[in-house]
């Protein structure tokens, strides 16, 4: 690529073509739709403890704990 050329916008109407400009803006979501881990959100916490299996108690179940959340099971990164 030595020879580099601006990127230009060029409008045809006569084109059904186009690009979406922001694709580089979309956020990578967990399976939940979380963008980020946090061992202080129920879901997290009970994803965590369940092995990615769900993000709510079971009925009867007890709720999961801030001391059950290991890690993001989705490798999402850890809200500080």
């Amino acid at each position: 690529m030595s020879n580099y050329e601006k990127p230009v916008v060029v409008m045809a109407e006569e084109s059904t073509e186009g690009v979406y400009l922001a694709s580089g803006d979309h956020l990578e979501q967990c399976r939940f739709g979380r963008t980020e881990a946090s061992a202080g959100a129920d879901a997290c916490q009970e994803c965590s403890k369940s092995g990615g299996k769900r993000a709510t108690p079971l009925p009867g179940e007890e709720s999961a704990r801030r001391d059950d959340f290991k890690s993001c099971v989705d490798n999402m990164p850890i809200k500080q």
